[in-house]
């Protein structure tokens, strides 16, 4: 009995006294049958538009999708292509939505992905993978000075050259204070509010109510929020700060791979001539200021091999013997960033 392990070719020979028998065996990747749209605000998406979930974004707000087999470390090459139904509300470009113009109904952003099973020349289409896009515009609240026995302004503080979001014409880091200037009598109630949770977080001070952490969660525009209310009275004072998060050069690290081939200090893939290998990486950008935080890119991913190596969105294939010790090169870029993994082909 022949049971395939993973993919790649391998002769097997059976003997019987003086006599042997030959045979080739090819074992192929599992089948790809579709495929599925990733991103962290698409996983959350519980609405769904003529049977797909929605994807909903702000005027100007990116989101990175990726498309990929079920199952992440199937290692059949596949090339995907992009489409948006309608531009004006959202393009995609490499799988990066770009939300345009607000309440103007929705697109439909479609992922036609193609493969080449293990040992085919040929790629085979597969049905392809839609989300809708729908866009509103950005909630932009006005300030406010209703009661007129005190007034709010805010100020971020600044502490670091480094910066990852900017405060009107002044950069801030993320994860700086903003603190509210009050001018006459404090009020009884002080809220802080953001207005995209998915860009800015703020958390007041257990301590100082009038001051509040805020920290980047993602890129795009969002708004800061602080609001002032005395009990029995329904006048609101409100003081308003723009902030908007631009990403950072990201960090590329190779984490995983499908056979395991990876050295223990992942900057070494070993495979056998004729192999094919999934590589996974983590991108990510630093909070400044901040090593224990990180958001997420919004940037095109780009792979390339060289020196013997062939590579299609993460598949590695091992094509060519590497000579006289000499590795090939796995290329991946993000943004002004990229990574290389040595890979050597017995």
């Amino acid at each position: 009995v022949i049971a395939g392990c993973r993919p790649g070719v391998v002769t097997v020979t059976a003997y019987c006294g003086n006599k042997t028998a030959k045979l080739t065996v090819t074992v192929g990747d599992e089948e790809v049958e579709t495929i599925k749209l990733f991103s962290e605000r698409l996983e959350n998406s519980t609405e769904k538009i003529d049977g797909q979930y929605v994807l909903e974004l702000q005027t100007g707000e990116q989101e990175l999708l990726s498309a990929s087999p079920y199952d992440d470390f199937n290692t059949t090459p596949i090339k995907v292509t992009w489409k948006s139904d309608d531009p004006k509300v959202a393009t995609v470009r490499n799988g990066l939505v770009t939300a345009r113009i607000a309440d103007k109904g929705h697109t439909t952003v479609t992922a036609q992905a193609k493969v080449k099973p293990y040992g085919s020349k040929k790629w085979i289409n597969l049905p392809p993978a839609k989300v809708v896009v729908r866009v509103k515009a950005i909630e932009v609240p006005k300030k406010a000075r209703n009661d007129k026995s005190y007034s709010l302004s805010l100020k971020a503080s600044q502490n670091l050259d480094l910066t990852a979001a900017k405060i009107g014409k002044k950069n801030v880091i993320s994860g700086c204070t903003v603190t509210a200037k009050l001018k006459g009598t404090k009020p009884e109630n002080l809220e802080w509010k953001s207005t995209n949770e998915s860009i800015v977080s703020v958390n007041a001070k257990e301590d100082d109510p009038l001051s509040a952490q805020i920290l980047a969660k993602g890129i795009g525009t969002a708004y800061v929020v602080l609001e002032g209310t005395n009990a029995g009275s329904n006048l609101t004072n409100r003081a308003v700060m723009k902030i908007t998060v631009k990403s950072t050069a990201p960090d590329i690290e190779f984490t995983n791979d499908t056979l395991g081939a990876l050295s223990d200090d992942y900057t070494t893939l070993t495979l056998k001539q004729g192999s094919y290998d999934r590589l996974a990486v983590n991108i990510s950008c630093p909070i400044p200021g901040d090593t224990s935080v990180t958001y997420n890119v919004s940037e095109k991913i780009t792979w390339s091999g060289s020196g013997g190596v062939t590579v299609t969105d993460g598949v590695v294939f091992a094509k060519n013997l590497s000579k006289n010790g000499k590795a090939a090169k796995v290329t991946v870029k993000c943004g002004k960033s990229k990574k290389e993994l040595n890979v050597i082909v017995k």
